[in-house]
């Protein structure tokens, strides 16, 4: 008897943690966006920022009309995670959606110049980058031709 009550238990605790991870499908698409929005909110919160972007595409994908501050905190979340050129697009969506009447208007504005600028600073690092890795390539060539001609010369 005790046998049964224990496997009965263990049986109800794993369908109601199935359940607990299941998706929610008797929400209408508004309510399913509101869910997203609420967890991306608490994720953004913890600075668990791949997890807030994960919510809010989730959220984007449900082709609700979402308010400008979804934009915002995704390019704010996507900013965060370095993601300059992705949080580009958002940041530029929130700015247009909410005009200069928007609560995160500055913000975003400012975020797009911080953006903005680091772009250009990948940009330019990784130009370093090739002109560095090209002269140690030539070096390397120069080195190889003068080995060789050092080995013709020898008797």
């Amino acid at each position: 008897m005790f046998r049964c009550r224990r496997h009965l238990r263990g049986g109800l605790l794993l369908a109601a943690a199935w359940l607990a991870t299941a998706p929610v499908w008797a929400l209408s698409p508004e309510a399913e966006a509101e869910r997203h929005y609420l967890s991306a909110r608490a994720h953004m919160q913890n600075r668990e920022y791949r997890q807030a972007v994960s919510d809010f595409e989730k959220l984007l994908a449900l082709k609700t009309d979402p308010p400008p501050e979804v934009f915002y905190q995704l390019g704010k979340a996507l900013y965060a995670l370095d993601e300059y050129t992705r949080a580009r697009t958002p940041l530029e969506t929130y700015v247009d959606k909410a005009g200069r009447d928007g609560s995160h208007y500055r913000d975003a504005l400012m975020l797009l110049n911080l953006i903005e600028e680091r772009i250009r600073e990948d940009r330019a690092q990784e130009e370093r980058r090739r002109r560095r890795e090209a002269r140690e390539r030539e070096q390397q060539k120069l080195i190889e031709r003068e080995r060789r001609r050092y080995l013709d010369q020898r008797p």
